[in-house]
């Protein structure tokens, strides 16, 4: 196999993926357009403008300059979130009890703030300190140990503030979706009143981290975590997403959130509280019960306890939407775009979550893909010399159960190996 062959044959599944996706909802030109742009950055693995022009047709009679102008007018020109929104969201199903982790993360920008179209300065969750940027949000499946995270529902924010807005519509979102079955986890900073407000005044089921420890939930004034530290603890053991499992400890106990405008008009409404004990630390959590959840006065001990496992459960399976965002920003340089409009940057935006779902969940099921996965195990040695790419291997070996080591000379055939027809008799 040729180079150009392995590139046709990637080229297919791309315009195989965007014809499914995107038949009957954009022109022939469109999607030729997407199908080209997709291309670029599964082959090349970035977002730049100078890399994506590579693809095109040589042409002696067009300088480089002309053709990176090309897809900078493509850019401008197209309008792929709204569609992929509208496709993600029709495809995807949502029962009762569905994890959806809902998390909020940004596109930061070392160079100048003059350089794209509506950056400004806020907190970097990368570095810890700020930086110019945007911000977006990501609602995903996280089905734990069966499968990655598989994000639904996305949207690119101009600027890095607004993040309770954007948390609050995707929640909303999620309820529209599954008719409030699905199970939202969100993490620290969404314990302010906004969302807390959202999530107890709508009914919406949700999982929420706490920040703010020194909340008066029961009534008693002291902190959260020094009344939970009174109450009866109950071993559990969680699943992790690698498949190993997790011994913790958990405890709960009702109480009721201040969700008023003011302080001169509580409003409290009731929640579940549950500490998660494990490797010498304690996470705590808000469960926002539903409709059919913690009925009447006093709910049983047993619907208390399963409630508050599976609290400890589903935080920790929300870890795949942080590991879908790293994906999304280093397999395919989302990060490293340099165009000047807003608009180009969504488009490229939605271009690096297509491909994302391309690899993630596309090909594995394709015809094509029995090929790749020869490919790059006949071409191991080339592919693995690369010391990025050889310490990437052994992480992901460290992180498996079980380890396959062929050591020794290939066996030699036997007679009855080499001649399978005939029998063998043992006498003793």
């Amino acid at each position: 196999m040729d180079k150009d062959t392995l590139k046709a044959d990637l080229e297919g599944v791309c315009c195989e993926f965007v014809d499914g996706l995107f038949s009957g909802m954009m022109g022939a030109c469109a999607i030729r357009q997407v199908k080209f742009l997709l291309s670029g950055v599964v082959e090349h693995g970035t977002t730049l403008v100078s890399a994506l022009a590579r693809g095109l047709r040589p042409d002696r009679r067009v300088s480089p300059k002309k053709q990176r102008e090309t897809v900078s007018r493509q850019l401008g020109k197209l309008d792929i979130l709204p569609a992929l929104q509208k496709r993600l969201c029709a495809d995807i199903s949502l029962p009762w009890d569905a994890p959806v982790a809902v998390d909020c993360s940004d596109l930061s920008k070392e160079f100048g703030g003059g350089g794209m179209e509506g950056m400004e300065w806020g907190h970097d969750g990368s570095t810890g300190g700020n930086s110019m940027g945007h911000l977006f949000v990501s609602a995903a499946l996280v089905p734990g140990a069966s499968g990655p995270a598989r994000p639904f529902w996305i949207k690119l924010s101009r600027g890095k503030h607004g993040a309770p807005d954007l948390v609050a519509e995707a929640v909303r979102k999620v309820g529209e979706l599954s008719d409030k079955k699905a199970i939202c986890i969100i993490d620290r900073g969404g314990d302010g009143v906004p969302t807390l407000r959202v999530l107890l005044g709508e009914g919406r089921r949700a999982i929420v981290r706490i920040a703010k420890l020194d909340r008066d939930i029961f009534g008693t004034g002291r902190r959260i975590d020094e009344d939970l530290a009174s109450n009866r603890r109950c071993r559990c053991f969680l699943k992790r997403n690698s498949g190993k499992t997790q011994d913790a400890f958990v405890r709960w106990r009702l109480g009721f959130v201040d969700i008023g405008g003011d302080e001169s008009r509580p409003e409290y409404r009731r929640v579940l509280v549950v500490e998660s004990h494990f490797n010498g630390k304690s996470l705590y959590f808000y469960r926002t019960p539903g409709e059919k959840e913690l009925q009447g006065d006093k709910p049983s001990a047993a619907v208390l306890r399963g409630l508050a496992i599976q609290t400890a459960q589903l935080y920790l399976q929300r870890w795949q939407i942080e590991t879908s965002f790293l994906r999304v920003k280093q397999d395919f340089g989302l990060e490293d775009a340099r165009v000047r409009t807003f608009r180009r940057l969504e488009n490229l935006f939605a271009l690096c979550y297509m491909a994302y779902h391309l690899v993630q969940f596309h090909m594995p099921q394709c015809g094509r893909y029995r090929k790749f996965v020869k490919a790059v195990k006949d071409n191991f040695d080339t592919v693995s010399l690369r010391a990025e790419i050889m310490l990437a291997n052994l992480r992901t070996l460290l992180r498996e159960s079980f380890i396959r080591l062929i050591t020794g000379r290939p066996r030699k055939k036997t007679l009855p190996d080499a001649f399978p027809w005939q029998l063998e008799f043992q006498f003793r």
